[in-house]
């Protein structure tokens, strides 16, 4: 295998960087990197714009993207 073969790509997710083996889906490195992120009630930006849930598997990640996971938090 040659460095061609595999490439390490860095993201930036919530102000932490990460490495994965390849280009994927928002929702596959999601998945991937084992992050709990429901479906409702969380709000994704992807390079500073929302992505809707339903938009997760089009969205590719790519090298240096930066990707912001923002919960609610109820209190009073």
């Amino acid at each position: 295998m040659t460095t061609k073969d595999y490439q390490v790509i860095t993201i930036t997710i919530n102000g932490k960087p990460y490495q994965l083996s390849k280009n994927m889906s928002l929702a596959s490195c999601i998945s991937e990197l084992e992050l709990s992120v429901p479906s409702s009630f969380v709000a994704i930006a992807h390079n500073g714009s929302v992505v809707e849930a339903s938009e997760w598997k089009i969205i590719q990640i790519q090298e240096n993207d930066r990707i912001d996971i923002v919960r609610p938090i109820g209190g009073g």
